[in-house]
């Protein structure tokens, strides 16, 4: 018999970041399995928002936004702004967000904001 657990709300993640040590100022770099989370309540904003709480504005949040899929070996630096990330869900909105900024590398661009 499996139980259930509620959605995870931005609170909930936030407490639980900081009871793993996760304070304010630090520099985070979050790779990720989205859906290894479970339900969560307004998807990968509140992830994302959970872990700029627990950083604080002083802090920095970075995922890896790598654009390369196995055996792609024709990636280059041109496109990296629109190119998008192979690197999971939680990754690609994290790319995608108003004030995000990624690293120009041909293969393994980091996302950060």
């Amino acid at each position: 018999m499996t139980t259930e657990l509620p959605p995870h709300t931005l609170e909930r993640l936030t407490n639980d970041l900081r009871q793993l040590g996760v304070a304010a100022g630090d520099i985070l770099f979050i790779h990720s399995s989205f859906k290894s989370l479970g339900p969560v309540v307004n998807g990968a904003e509140t992830v994302v928002r959970a872990l700029e709480a627990a950083v604080g504005p002083q802090g920095l949040v970075l995922m890896p936004s790598f654009n390369l899929t196995e055996g792609d070996r024709t990636a280059t630096w041109k496109g990296i702004e629109t190119t998008p990330a192979t690197t999971g869900w939680l990754t690609e909105y994290f790319r995608l967000m108003s004030g995000t900024r990624r690293s120009y590398h041909y293969a393994h661009p980091v996302a950060a904001r």
